[in-house]
């Protein structure tokens, strides 16, 4: 049985953030990279599938929806 969906526990650091303490665009895809290298590991599409297969997965498009900001108190979870 497959362990539970990997959580990524991150804190922004403060070069990460503008004047109003909000995370800029860059460093979201930053941690939605981190997080989708833990996700295929876990799914067994990371590098022992690159490895055995010579393939890979590749994000050809991504789009940012801000439900709220990612503000320095934060912990991405």
């Amino acid at each position: 049985m497959r362990s539970a969906p990997p959580v990524l526990h991150d804190v922004a650091p403060a070069q990460w953030r503008d004047m109003n303490s909000h995370m800029n665009i860059a460093y979201y895809t930053i941690l939605i990279t981190r997080f989708l290298d833990m996700l295929t590991e876990w799914g067994d599409f990371g590098a022992a599938y690159r490895e055995a297969s010579g393939a890979s997965l590749f994000i050809a498009e991504m789009r940012t929806l801000y439900r709220r900001s990612f503000a320095r108190a934060n912990t991405c979870m």
